[in-house]
């Protein structure tokens, strides 16, 4: 019998510690922003041409590869939860209410 692993957002909602599927996906999630944001630094590199190409590229696709990894990780709730974190528009709408208050 398999076993159903609890939805991100039951674990947030009911204060439980978070399990180790959610916690590889925060990781994982993270080191594609190590990887993604290393891309800055190949043209730094005494390379040839060819060669920070080739560094770039594979860069880019293991930070994707661990970032889409860590997001079917997180699960859907998760997503959309911290999704909403980074859309503009939540925070002007959220100092517009600070403001009234």
């Amino acid at each position: 019998m398999m076993r159903r692993f609890p939805r991100a957002a039951e674990l947030l909602s009911r204060g439980r510690n978070l399990s180790f599927r959610v916690k590889l996906g925060f990781v994982l999630v993270f080191l594609a922003q190590v990887f993604l944001g290393a891309i800055l630094l190949v043209p730094f590199l005494e390379v040839d041409l060819p060669t920070k190409g080739l560094a770039s590229v594979v860069l880019f696709v293991i930070g994707e590869i661990l970032f889409y990894s860590g997001l079917f990780l997180l699960g859907k709730e998760m997503v959309s939860k911290y999704r909403k974190y980074f859309n503009p528009m939540y925070w002007l709408n959220r100092k517009n209410k600070q403001d009234e208050t």
